[in-house]
């Protein structure tokens, strides 16, 4: 409760000092108001969290469930808490229902923590039942909406069938060095599980140096800590995305991969072209699916592309 949900989603103090400002006139009072508002931010978040005399165990009070049922389901379908508070605000009007009144984004965020807690909460029973003796990780970092975060999987035999959970996505404050994930791991499961590391026997990541490294990457530590042999596992279109890449640069020392990406950009730059064709030029990336698909490209319209070229 107060490791994942009270610290490891919000910036810590030192964090939030290090903010950018973008307020040139007056820097200093337009970060301190950043600081203040990330501060309540956090306050707002754990208001429904309440234990008695310091006690272990949290409590929550929802007052209405029709709204929380509601509020819940439409997250559930990806919208955002702004939107959702939108949404219920709109079924409110429409159905003249006064209990789903009052209802903000700050609200929806409370109430979306306290179904993160209780499904974090029976995950944790799950690892600790007696038929689970054994646990995978399957993580890697991604960045959605200008946020960049760590995806968590876990892997785990419950009463004789294969349970595959989507554990978290920690959100990512500081930078992707091998060091900051291991870390961001290990504290996220030592406030969920004490015990992993007595379970753990698998990893599996991308192939990422940052993740595969055998000196000091995350997975490196990650088997460091284990009480077991851990077991390996690279993801394998990131292995054919390294074999394709060393294999297209070697290709006349690297000219004809490096023409291909040229005339791509060339390509989707000629809107005439693409209205007569009625197809336009695929993005060409480092992913070998993509370069694939446009060198199809380049072979099905070959004629075309020569005459205009």
């Amino acid at each position: 409760m107060e490791v994942i949900i009270g610290d490891l989603f919000f910036c810590d103090d030192e964090q939030l000092e290090d903010i950018d400002d973008d307020d040139e006139q007056n820097p200093t009072d337009a970060a301190r108001k950043k600081f203040v508002k990330k501060q309540n931010e956090k306050k707002n978040a754990m208001k429904l969290f309440c234990n008695k005399d310091d006690a272990l165990v949290y409590t929550v009070t929802i007052k209405d469930c029709l709204r929380f049922d509601l509020a819940m389901d439409y997250v559930g379908i990806g919208l955002s808490f702004r939107q959702t508070a939108a949404a219920i605000q709109k079924a409110k009007d429409r159905t003249k229902t006064a209990k789903l009144v009052g209802l903000n984004d700050c609200i929806v965020g409370q109430y979306t923590r306290v179904l993160v807690v209780v499904t974090l909460q029976q995950i944790a029973f799950i690892l600790d039942d007696e038929s689970v003796w054994a646990m995978s990780l399957a993580g890697d970092g991604s960045t959605h909406r200008d946020q960049s975060f760590f995806d968590l999987r876990l892997r785990v035999c419950y009463h004789g069938d294969l349970v595959n959970l989507h554990l978290v996505a920690l959100p990512m404050f500081q930078q992707h060095s091998a060091m900051n994930i291991f870390n961001l791991i290990a504290k996220f499961m030592d406030a969920l599980y004490s015990k992993w590391r007595s379970k753990l026997i698998g990893v599996s990541t991308n192939g990422e140096n940052t993740m595969t490294g055998r000196h000091a990457s995350v997975v490196t530590r990650l088997a460091a800590c284990a009480a077991n042999n851990v077991l390996r596992i690279w993801c394998t279109p990131h292995q054919i995305n390294i074999v394709v890449k060393a294999a297209v640069e070697a290709i006349d020392n690297g000219v004809w991969v490096k023409q291909v990406y040229t005339f791509s950009v060339f390509l989707r730059a000629q809107d005439n072209l693409i209205i007569e064709m009625n197809v336009k030029c695929p993005k060409k990336t480092n992913r070998w699916a993509h370069l694939s698909r446009l060198l199809n490209f380049y072979i099905s319209y070959r004629r075309p592309l020569l005459e205009y070229t």
